[in-house]
C-alpha cells in the first residue's frame, strides 16, 4: 500500500523514536485504547426511503453516541438525476451545535426545491470535540408537482397475453407497439424490443411463470420491476405520478418478477431518463394446460403504459 508523503513524514520518525524508547524504558504503562468513532444510526422512520414533493415536511430521529463529547449535526445534500448522475455539488442543508455523549436527535427539514423527478441523498454526520465523526443516510425522491393537465398520458389496453418460453414464440411483449414477441417460432426477436419474456425455463412439474426484461438488462437497468396489489395502487385510476409514486415508493426493485399470480400488478420500468416511462400489467389469468411445462401455458394480462 503507497501512502502520501506527509503520512511517511509523520510516521517513521515517530516509529523510530518508538523503537529507541522502548530500548530504554521496559516499564511502561500499557497503552490506552484509541477513541472510537462516533455512532449515529437512524431510529425512525423504519425505511430510509421518502418520497415526497418539494416543500414537504419531513422528521427522521437520530440515535448518536460516542466516548467523547458530541459538537455538531450536520445534513449534507447530493442531487440526482434518473440516471443516477450527481447534479451539481454537494451543498449543507443543516448545522447544529449539539451537546452530550449520548442522545436522541430528530431533524425536522422541508424538501429543497429541486427539478421534478430528481431523488436526494441526505448524508448526515455527527461529528465530536476532536473532530472524529460518523455518517448515515437517507434518500428523497422528489414527486413532480402536479399539472393540469397532465403532461403525460395513459393507455389503457386489455387481453394481452405472452406464452410459456418453451413455446419459442409469444414468449415476449413489447409494450408500446403492443406486440407479442417473436411472431413465429424459431425467430430470434431484437433484445431492445423485448420490455418483458417469460422466464420460468423448461423443466418439468407445475408451471410458475416470471418475467424479466432482455432490454432494459442490455442497456445496464435490470432492477426495473415492482410487484403491487389493489391495497396499495389503484390501477383504474392510475396516472403518471402515481405509477411513479408507485415504483419509487419501493425500496427494492426486482430484475425478476416472483412467481406471476392472478390480480398481481407488476410495474416495470420501461425508460429511465430524462423522466421514466412505465407499464403496469394486470394480471388476470395464469392457464397452466395440467401436463407440465409446456407451449400451451399462458399469462392473460391487462396493461397500461405511459406516453409522452
Amino acid at each position: 500500500m503507497k501512502y502520501p508523503k506527509a503520512f511517511c513524514n509523520l510516521v517513521i520518525p515517530a516509529l523510530a523514536a518508538g523503537l529507541i524508547l522502548n530500548s530504554c524504558n521496559t516499564d511502561l504503562e500499557p497503552l490506552l485504547p484509541a477513541d472510537q468513532d462516533p455512532a449515529i444510526t437512524i431510529l425512525e422512520p423504519s425505511s430510509n426511503n421518502f418520497l415526497l414533493e418539494s416543500g414537504d415536511e419531513f422528521t427522521v430521529t437520530f440515535r448518536m453516541a460516542d466516548q467523547e463529547a458530541l459538537k455538531v449535526f450536520r445534513a449534507i445534500g447530493t442531487i440526482y438525476d434518473q440516471n443516477n448522475q450527481v447534479v451539481g455539488n454537494d451543498v449543507i442543508l443543516f448545522e447544529e451545535d449539539i451537546t452530550g455523549q449520548s442522545l436522541t436527535y430528530s431533524y425536522v427539514d422541508d424538501v429543497p426545491a429541486v427539478n421534478p423527478y430528481f431523488k436526494i441523498r441526505y448524508t448526515c454526520y455527527a461529528v465530536d470535540t476532536k473532530g472524529a465523526y460518523a455518517s448515515s443516510i437517507f434518500w428523497v425522491s422528489v414527486l413532480p408537482t402536479p399539472a393540469d393537465p397532465s403532461p403525460f398520458e395513459v393507455l389503457t389496453y386489455q387481453k394481452d397475453s405472452i406464452f410459456n418460453r418453451k413455446s419459442n414464440a409469444q414468449y415476449g411483449f413489447n409494450f408500446t407497439q403492443r406486440r407479442q414477441l417473436p411472431a413465429v417460432a424459431g425467430q430470434t426477436p431484437n433484445t431492445l424490443d423485448l420490455d418483458i419474456a417469460e422466464n420460468s425455463g423448461t423443466g418439468q412439474g407445475i408451471w410458475a411463470p416470471t418475467i424479466t426484461s432482455p432490454s432494459n438488462t442490455l442497456l445496464g437497468r435490470d432492477s426495473v420491476f415492482v410487484i403491487t396489489n389493489s391495497a396499495k395502487f389503484n390501477y383504474e385510476e392510475a396516472t403518471y405520478e402515481t405509477i411513479y409514486q408507485a415504483f419509487y415508493s419501493d425500496p427494492s426493485p426486482r430484475s425478476t418478477t416472483p412467481v406471476l399470480k392472478v390480480d398481481d400488478y407488476v410495474i416495470v420500468r420501461l425508460t429511465k431518463a430524462p423522466f421514466p416511462q412505465f407499464a403496469v400489467m394486470h394480471i388476470t389469468k395464469v392457464k397452466d394446460d395440467g401436463a407440465g411445462v409446456n407451449v400451451r401455458d399462458y399469462v392473460v394480462f391487462n396493461y397500461k403504459v405511459t406516453s409522452q
